[in-house]
């Protein structure tokens, strides 16, 4: 394994356990522990860990902090895999659908097997890469700047082209919504695609795990008032349910 490859493997592991000991990981990566210890310097200087005794601790989760996308991918994945298939139960045949750059909505995909005629836009490069396959359906790839790590594509170019698109759904993804009902996201790269997408759907609905709630990341992106629905899981307590009800937000849980 070449040290890039290792660095990116150990930062992913940090993000995910929010601690990472020396001895544990020379095991999981069949290196040494002097290796390791480089390495955690290296992401101790570029303000990811501390380091400590026998270890290492994630620096801060701040509003501005986001996981690697295979982290995102992993976490909360059987309630991902429901809010998935009820937004899919929202779509018929002949639909035309935007599918946001979200580890939720990713899980869509295998739920679109069965629907004919599907026109599928995204500017998510592995959501397009997975449609591939399926004959079902139509896929146009939003062009634009990929995001480093990620498999978003964005910028101005993107935004171009989504003023030609317009959608009868939008299902996308967010970073959180603060208390005040906001949906927000860690980075700024992806605000301009994002509004850009909501405002070329006829319909927008938002899938979030229960996770999301009652934060408060970096960049706004929406009021409540621009998106027709949320669906979570059915993990979003009674009371966070009720409150963000009365901020004018329609929830589904499943």
């Amino acid at each position: 394994m070449i040290n890039a490859e290792r660095q990116e493997k150990i930062k992913e592991y940090v993000y995910a356990n929010k601690y990472a000991n020396i001895n544990e990981l020379a095991e999981l990566f069949q290196t040494s522990t002097a290796t390791i210890r480089r390495c955690l310097k290296q992401l101790e200087a570029e303000h990811v860990v501390e380091m400590v005794r026998n270890g290492a601790v994630l620096v801060s989760d701040g509003t501005t902090f986001e996981k690697p996308y295979l982290v995102k991918r992993q976490q909360n994945g059987e309630e991902k895999r429901r809010i998935a298939q009820a937004a899919a139960l929202y779509l018929h045949t002949g639909d035309s659908v935007f599918l946001d750059s979200s580890s939720t909505v990713f899980e869509m995909i295998g739920c679109l097997r069965n629907l004919e005629r599907l026109t599928v836009s995204t500017n998510d490069v592995m959501i397009a890469s997975t449609l591939s396959p399926f004959t079902n359906l139509s896929v146009m790839v939003i062009g634009g700047l990929q995001r480093q790590g990620f498999y978003t594509l964005t910028g101005c170019f993107a935004e171009s082209c989504m003023e030609q698109v317009h959608v009868d759904f939008a299902f996308l993804g967010v970073d959180s919504i603060s208390p005040n009902g906001h949906f927000m996201i860690t980075n700024s790269e992806e605000v301009g695609i994002k509004r850009a997408i909501l405002w070329s759907a006829n319909t927008k609905i938002v899938l979030c795990d229960h996770t999301k709630f009652n934060h408060t990341t970096f960049m706004k992106l929406w009021e409540a008032q621009d998106v027709d629905l949320v669906i979570t899981g059915r993990e979003l307590d009674d009371a966070t349910y009720e409150a963000y009800q009365e901020l004018g937000l329609k929830i589904q849980r499943v």
